[in-house]
Parts: C-alpha cells; structure tokens; sequence
C-alpha cells in the first residue's frame, strides 16, 4: 500500500472520529447547528463548493480501484465528495 493511501486513510479517518466524537457530545446542538447550517443557502454553496474541490483533488491524487479495500475506500470516498454535492435534493 502506498505511502499517500496510507496518509489519506488516516486523514480522513482521524477526521470522521473527531466530528463525529464532537457531534455526539453534545447532539442537541449539533441538531440545531447542522438544521440553521441546511436553511443558510450561501453557506451550503460554499460548503458544497469545497466537497467538490476536495473530492477533485482525492480523485485526482488517488483513483486507484486495486491493490486492497483500503486504496478503493479512499477512491469512493473522494468520488463521493466530488459528485454529492452536485445533485442537490
């Protein structure tokens, strides 16, 4: 497995713990913030606008579908952040 593999899968893995460790803390707050975050246009197109370039920037610095599930869960993940935020509901 590559050294990048490697440091993505950290990278995204430390930061899914952390958010989510965060958002279990304190759930009630985390319902009103992410509910006034979804009604505020301007901050979800911004939002949604950094998802794409981050999700661009996985795909284009690791597409890699072999070599484990470990390469091909980063190469999902950044697929996902490149294509959800372009199909809004």
């Amino acid at each position: 497995m590559s050294p990048r593999t490697q440091y993505l899968s950290r990278l995204i893995g430390l930061y899914c713990l952390l958010v989510g460790i965060a958002m279990s803390l304190n759930k009630q707050a985390a319902v009103e913030r992410v509910t006034a975050f979804v009604h505020n246009a301007p901050a979800v197109m911004f939002a949604s606008t950094l998802a794409v370039i981050g999700g661009l920037a996985l795909v284009l610095g690791h597409n890699v579908w072999s070599g484990g599930l470990q390469p091909v869960l980063v190469t999902i993940f950044g697929w996902v952040l490149l294509i959800k935020p372009t199909f809004p509901k």
